[in-house]
């Protein structure tokens, strides 16, 4: 089991500038990056590639540092996604190669600058909501999805700084599954009766 270790650096004097660097050359990686403070973390077990199933497989760890299993992350997500933030927050396109380690850093660093913003500005993404869903938040919708089948469902949208739409069945309920877009067609209906 592989330990991870923490450090926040504060980046406003010159002293945590020369800290911060000194990590760098260490081996260690920002992790979180807000307007004065940088976490590092000691590199641990190394993402792989697993070319035969398109993934990048990543090592969970606990809080305690112990790494706990893997987790995945397709290699056509990761570059869709890499894609849409870049363009959204006006930062250069990734150009690591689909499936390559450069394309995985640039996914991580464009997730990192994410978060910061959002810390930062309270800005929200708009890269994993469905277009046509768009303004229909709270609305009872008949679409039909990109297998073709047609749903009905209230749009919810998820918390975070990445929200995604739900598809909430049941007014009173508190979440939904999300929406697996990008739908085909929208069509906005009347609420359904209630049963007296």
């Amino acid at each position: 089991m592989a330990k991870y270790a923490y450090k926040t650096v504060n980046t406003r004097s010159k002293k945590g500038l020369e800290q911060a660097e000194r990590l760098k050359a260490q081996g260690w990686e920002a992790v979180s990056v807000g307007l004065d403070l940088i976490t590092f973390q000691k590199k641990g077990p190394t993402v792989t590639v697993n070319k035969e199933q398109k993934l990048y497989v990543i090592p969970v760890s606990t809080i305690k540092g112990k790494e706990s299993g893997y987790t995945t992350l397709g290699f056509g997500y990761a570059h869709a996604r890499a894609t849409a933030l870049a363009k959204e927050m006006g930062e250069p396109l990734p150009s690591g190669a689909v499936g390559s380690m450069k394309l995985y850093e640039e996914y991580r660093a464009l997730l990192a600058k994410a978060a910061a913003k959002n810390k930062a500005t309270g800005w929200r993404s708009l890269t994993e909501l469905d277009p046509q869903l768009i303004g229909l938040e709270g609305q009872y919708v008949e679409v039909v999805n990109k297998f073709g089948e047609k749903e009905r469902f209230w749009v919810g949208k998820s918390t975070g700084w990445v929200p995604t739409h739900l598809a909430i069945k049941r007014r009173g309920s508190s979440g939904g599954m999300p929406v697996f877009g990008p739908v085909k067609t929208v069509k906005v209906l009347a609420p359904p009766r209630l049963s007296r």
